[in-house]
């Protein structure tokens, strides 16, 4: 059972006059106890709800602050308390509001990453209502469960874009990504495409390549599905692509555009995939004005399946994988406060932790927007290795290049930078004892 939509083709440009305003507007979400201004997530508002007027679905912007606060049931307001409420409406128009969780009044700790995020127990029932998946019994061979195998069975599936209904240039997708898949584990998403207990123990996160979590999207729409860009969501009776972030052109084509779920895919996985876009854009430099206990929770509450160790280039190296999510760094405030007076020491170790805590959380923004850049390789024709002017490796390789620089003073000689990584003249006398050629 599907939807019902035709995606035989897609939405036409806007209609004349229908244009997106620049700048963009946005529904802001900031935390009643934030101590600064900064939101702590924009959505682009790409509704228009009148003449120079534009929000974003109300349904979306209430979802999408439930996120953030694991999925605590709150309320949307204009001021940090309950004195602004906004009742509910078909388009919340764009501006700051505050989510209030009425049963934490303004003390609920925001969700620092993905992984700290708790699937809920039962989903809204307009997902579940809007998508009805038919799922056949799931194998018991280990072999349906490679990357490979699910791509196949994907693309043989779907055999068109989703989205665009297009036939050409197509590539299957995860859903709930394959770098999440102890998160997968950990909350038994695999309950939600009839796997048992037995292929879970059997498989364990290898059932994140299980085709019902998988679609298939026209290469340049992946690329903006894997950066966070849209969502597929419930909007009325049906599901449709929904543009959280700014994008350039594809918003006026295929924002609220409806599209027919392929029959395997349960909604949880939509649901999940939603909670991922949103949690990514949360924005790290708003954790740093929380209250102390607030700014993140980073390790995961789950009780699932234990929490093994990731594998290799799942993590930036220069990150420990064991302590990176539950250090507790942005817990803390930077500065003296009346309720945590500290010296000029303390304080000196408090700022000290705060760009600990920004460089972490930058570097896992980075892996997670452009996750094929992990991959250690000596060239490459894609444009972001060709075109980069950052990477959270640049510290690590610098220092590295200090220490071995310091073990050969025959090359530092021979360099433009001193082994201390300031600039050097470089000396016209060549150290050749023994020292190779660096390739």
């Amino acid at each position: 059972m599907t939807t019902g939509i035709n995606l035989s083709r897609p939405r036409p440009a806007l209609p004349s006059g229908d244009i997106f305003p620049e700048p963009l507007h946005s529904v802001e979400i900031l935390h009643p106890a934030a101590r600064s201004g900064t939101p702590l997530l924009y959505l682009a508002a790409y509704d228009r709800i009148g003449e120079g007027s534009w929000g974003v679905c109300y349904n979306v912007v209430l979802e999408a602050a439930s996120f953030i606060a694991n999925n605590a049931e709150g309320y949307l307001s204009r001021t940090p308390g309950p004195d602004g409420r906004v009742d509910r409406v078909a388009v919340l128009e764009a501006g700051r509001y505050f989510y209030c969780v009425a049963s934490a009044e303004a003390t609920w700790p925001v969700v620092g990453t993905f992984d700290a995020w708790r699937f809920p127990d039962r989903i809204p029932s307009r997902w579940s209502a809007a998508i009805a998946p038919n799922i056949t019994f799931p194998s018991a061979s280990a072999s349906a469960y490679s990357p490979e195998r699910m791509a196949g069975a994907v693309l043989a599936r779907d055999r068109r874009c989703i989205l665009t209904g297009f036939e050409r240039s197509l590539e299957s997708c995860y859903i709930v990504p394959q770098s999440e898949a102890q998160w997968f584990s950990a909350n038994r998403m695999w309950l939600y495409m009839r796997h048992n207990v037995d292929n879970a123990t059997r498989f364990g996160p290898d059932l994140v390549n299980d085709a019902p979590n998988g679609l298939t999207l026209r290469r340049d729409i992946r690329m903006e599905f894997d950066a966070g860009a849209f969502a597929f969501v419930v909007k009325g009776d049906g599901v449709v692509c929904y543009y959280l972030a700014p994008s350039t052109q594809y918003p006026e084509l295929y924002h609220n555009v409806g599209v027919a779920v392929p029959v395997d895919v349960p909604p949880e996985l939509l649901y999940a995939r939603f909670a991922l876009a949103v949690v990514r854009q949360i924005q790290p430099t708003a954790l740093h004005g929380l209250p102390r206990g607030l700014g993140a929770q980073r390790e995961s509450p789950n009780a699932g399946y234990p929490r093994k160790k990731r594998k290799m280039g799942s993590t930036p190296p220069s990150v420990d994988p064991d302590t990176a999510e539950s250090s507790g760094i942005g817990d803390h405030s930077v500065g003296r406060t009346d309720e945590n007076p500290a010296g000029p020491a303390e304080q000196r170790a408090l700022i000290q932790l705060g760009e600990e805590e920004a460089s972490r959380v930058t570097a896992a923004e980075f892996f997670k927007r452009l996750p094929h850049l992990r991959r250690e390789v000596s060239y490459s024709d894609d444009d972001h290795w060709q075109n980069l002017v950052y990477h959270p490796e640049i510290a690590k390789m610098e220092r590295l290049r200090r220490d071995w620089l310091q073990t050969h003073p025959n090359v530092s000689a021979m360099s433009a930078y001193s082994a201390d990584g300031g600039p050097d003249e470089i000396s016209d006398e060549v150290d050749d004892g023994g020292c190779d050629e660096v390739q």
